[in-house]
Formats: C-alpha cells, sequence, structure tokens
C-alpha cells in the first residue's frame, strides 16, 4: 500500500513537471509565430492583456513582418508610428528587432535616431537582448526561443555588430552618420527631431529629408525588392519627416494614438498616464507657447503647424440618403462670394443642410475672369439642383448675382430663389467667430482635396493668429454658415 502510494505521488510530481514544461514550450512557439507573446515573455508586466494599445502596435508590426493586411484590409511595407513618450513605443522596436533576427538571420537592419548616442543605444539594446543569460531556472530567455540566432563571437561593437555566421546584422547611426556600403532588408528611423529648436528649423527638416531621400534609401539590399521601412516620429511640423513623407507617397500605414482621446473623452493608457497627470501636465504647458506646442506635439501628436489653425474639416463619406436612394435635404443652397480683384479667387459653394449638419456638395474656386467663372457658377448651381443662392451683394457684386440669375434662366431654364446679402462686419472678425460653426457642423467630402485642391488648402492651411494670405475660401465658407433656417 505504501508502494502504491508512493508511486502515486511521484506520478502527480511527473504529471506536473510534464504540465509546466509543456506550458512553458507552448509559451515558446507561441513566441516565435506571434511579436505580441514574444513581448509578453520578455516585458510580462508591460505587454499586458489590459494595455490594449501595445497589443494593437505589436500586431500591426507582426503583420507588417509577415506581409498580411492591416485594418483597412492592405498590406504594407512602409509603417508611420506616433505614440505619447514613456509609452514603450521605442522598446517595441527592440523587441521587433531581436524577434526577427530570432525568424531570420538573413535580415540585415538599419536604424537611424536624431544623434550617434540614441543610435548606439537602441542598437545595444537590440543586442543585448539577443544574448541575454538566464537569472532564475524558469525564465525563457531568448536562445529558448531562437536557439539557431546568437552573437557572432568577439563581435562586441555597439553600433555595427553580425549574427554567428552572418558578415552584418545591425547597424545603428545618427541621422546623416555613416552607414554607407551596407545593404538594409529594413530600414528604421527612430525619433529624428530632438526638440523643438529643430523642429521650428527649416533648413535642419530639409536637410533631413534630403538625407532620407539620399543616403538612408539608397541603402537596400540587393536580394531584397522592396525593404520594410519604419519612422517612429513624434510629430512636429508638417515638415518634418514624417509629414513631409505623408504628403509625397501614399503607400503608407500611419499608426497615430494620441495620449487623451478627446472625441470618446478617454486616456490612451491610464498605466503610464493618468487622466490627472495629463491634465496637470496639460495646465502648467499651456500657460506658455514653447511648453504649449512642445506638449500637444508628445502627447498628442499635433504639430507646431496644426496647433493655431482655425479649421479642422470633418468628412463625409455618403450623403444621407433614404431606403430609396433618394437624397434627404431640409435645403439646398449656394453661396457665392465674387472675386473683388484680380489676386482673389470666387468662391462659390453648393450645399445641403439635413438635420442642421451643412454637407458641402460642390465648389467653384477660381481666379479666372467674370465670363467664365459666370458660366461655371451656373452649370454647378443647376447641376446640383440649389434651390437657393445667395450671392454677395457688397459692392458691385450685385451684376454679378444677376448675371448668374439670367444664364440659369435663359440656359437652363432653372429659377432658384436669389438673395444679396451685404457684409459689414469686419472679415477677420467674421471668420473667427464663425469657425466653430463651422468644425462642428460642416462636413466635406471624403476627396475633398482632390476636388479641389485650391480650395482646401486654403481653407486647411488658415490660420487663427497671423497674415493669412488667402481669405476667399474662409470668408464664403462663414457666408454659409451665417444663413439662418426656420
Amino acid at each position: 500500500m505504501q508502494v502504491t502510494t508512493a508511486i502515486i505521488k511521484k506520478n502527480d510530481i511527473l504529471s506536473k513537471i510534464n504540465r509546466t514544461d509543456l506550458i512553458k514550450e507552448a509559451k515558446i512557439e507561441l513566441a516565435r509565430r506571434n511579436f505580441w507573446h514574444y513581448c509578453q515573455i520578455k516585458f510580462p508586466t508591460v505587454y499586458t492583456e489590459s494595455r490594449e494599445y501595445l497589443r494593437t502596435l505589436c500586431n500591426v508590426l507582426n503583420n507588417v513582418y509577415y506581409g498580411l493586411p492591416l485594418d483597412d484590409g492592405k498590406i504594407y511595407k512602409k509603417l508611420a508610428i506616433s505614440l505619447p513618450p514613456q509609452h514603450y513605443k521605442t522598446v517595441t522596436l527592440v523587441n521587433w528587432c531581436q524577434w526577427i533576427l530570432g525568424k531570420s538571420t538573413k535580415e540585415r537592419i538599419i536604424e537611424c535616431s536624431f544623434n550617434d548616442t540614441a543610435a548606439m543605444d537602441f542598437s545595444k539594446y537590440v543586442r543585448d537582448g539577443i544574448s541575454e543569460e538566464r537569472n532564475t531556472q524558469d525564465q525563457i530567455i531568448y536562445s529558448d526561443i531562437f536557439s539557431g540566432s546568437s552573437l557572432k563571437y568577439g563581435d562586441k561593437s555597439k553600433g555595427r555588430w553580425a549574427l554567428d555566421g552572418e558578415f552584418f546584422n545591425f547597424i545603428g547611426a545618427g541621422i546623416g552618420g555613416s552607414i554607407t556600403g551596407k545593404g538594409a532588408t529594413i530600414r528604421i528611423v527612430d525619433d529624428p527631431v530632438k526638440d523643438l529648436a529643430i523642429a521650428l528649423n527649416d533648413n535642419e527638416l530639409l536637410k533631413q529629408w534630403q538625407w532620407f531621400l539620399g543616403t538612408f534609401r539608397s541603402r537596400k539590399d540587393a536580394n531584397t525588392p522592396e525593404p520594410i521601412e519604419i519612422i517612429n516620429h513624434t510629430r512636429w511640423s508638417k515638415n518634418d519627416l514624417l509629414g513631409r513623407v505623408l504628403e509625397a507617397e501614399a503607400d503608407w500605414y500611419y499608426l497615430k494614438m494620441p495620449a487623451y482621446n478627446e472625441q470618446i473623452d478617454i486616456m490612451l493608457c491610464e498605466d503610464f498616464l493618468s487622466r490627472e497627470q495629463y491634465f496637470s501636465k496639460r495646465s502648467t504647458a499651456l500657460k506658455d507657447p514653447n511648453t504649449k506646442m512642445v506638449f500637444l506635439a508628445n502627447y498628442q501628436q499635433s504639430t507646431v503647424d496644426e496647433q493655431d489653425l482655425l479649421y479642422h474639416p470633418q468628412i463625409y463619406t455618403q450623403l444621407p440618403k433614404d431606403n430609396n436612394g433618394n437624397l434627404l435635404a431640409d435645403y439646398m443652397g449656394n453661396y457665392t462670394d465674387p472675386a473683388d480683384t484680380g489676386n482673389c479667387y470666387l468662391c462659390s459653394i453648393s450645399y445641403i443642410v439635413y438635420q442642421n449638419i451643412y454637407y458641402i456638395i460642390d465648389v467653384v474656386y477660381s481666379n479666372a475672369p467674370g465670363e467664365i467663372t459666370e458660366k461655371l457658377v451656373s452649370k454647378s448651381i443647376f447641376d446640383n439642383k440649389i434651390t437657393s443662392v445667395s450671392i454677395e451683394g457688397n459692392g458691385g457684386q450685385r451684376t454679378y448675382g444677376r448675371m448668374i440669375k439670367k444664364i440659369l434662366e435663359d440656359e437652363y431654364n432653372w429659377q432658384p430663389s436669389f438673395r444679396y446679402p451685404v457684409t459689414t462686419t469686419n472679415k477677420d472678425t467674421r471668420i473667427n467667430i464663425n469657425s466653430s460653426k463651422i468644425n462642428q457642423y460642416f462636413r466635406f467630402p471624403a476627396n475633398w482635396m482632390d476636388k479641389w485642391p485650391i480650395f482646401y488648402k486654403h481653407v486647411t492651411e488658415y490660420k487663427r493668429t497671423g497674415k493669412n494670405e488667402f481669405k476667399d475660401a474662409p470668408d464664403a465658407l462663414t457666408g454659409v454658415s451665417e444663413k439662418r433656417f426656420v
């Protein structure tokens, strides 16, 4: 009986050992296959299930490496990341470099930061993670997950090093530093803008852009058709590296996560930056223009250019329609502000209003002579079946309105109602007062940048303070917003 009991106890112990081993092997296998699980093994107290934004970041990096679709259904080789400070964005990229070098010793990574010191630190963290040693018996270390990847013997350089059997796997250098003679399968730029002084220096930003297009982009592995490219970048200016890239190239996936989501009133991660901490920092920062710019750039990914913009346009992808596909509109209007001089733009905006939302459906924006624009405006009004037309009546502009009315009657047999509002309030005052209504209630078509590029530029780049060269588009939008409905 005692022998039987001893056997049972021994079997229980063996069973527990086997279960422990099986669980450990399962974790190792998941870590090999999936980047999120790798991070959970590396830093289990950081990459927790409750930190959904880190899972999102890891999943995006995972899919970019494997060539799998992201949330928009597309496959990307170029990834841009903007996250607040102290939210483990660089740590996650370090982990990712370790992970992919475990999956393939043939990967060649070039990583550049704003200076050599930052790049060397990044490189060192990747290297040290690969060569980590066991501290406890049950600890899972890198060599348990990727036994085939180990550092080349005697290769102790921080900036350039290789795995066993390879000539190079990682180079870390400051922007403008030496990365010549090496080809990459993966290129990473990590926080190229150090501070506000660089962010506001157009010459420095231009140098970075030229370096990126020239030196950095030329470092491509001969056997890799298109390297993976990652820019991890706090947003500072529309002319910073990421701003230029996103404007010039359409094949980037941009993962942008502000510390505080104003639309749904939620923090990105209460553990790393609580609501109380955020609003305390914000109230202090907003007292000074310089600290305000730094705070909004770091924590909200709001560029210094955007912070003084008057308009933050919202878009629509489809107009309101009933179940039969018929357009729903409480009002169909047009507001036209004729050009005063040859330097001004005529701006004619056709729109519908439904449930207090203004949908912009057509725009004529031109500095062509009146005999050309009057035909364009008339056609737009007729094509969109506008029933109420307002043409600014200051000075001799009423004559322009009467010509539009005549063309509509004679050529299109269309007779909408006409009014000629006269504005006496200062233009800048009117524009600023009505901007909040435009931001809240106006909707622009998703492709309005392509449909009306100059109008789009003059609206989206209009500043709250300082000198604005072109006011015609904001002035006409203001005219639309001033229309009162019974």
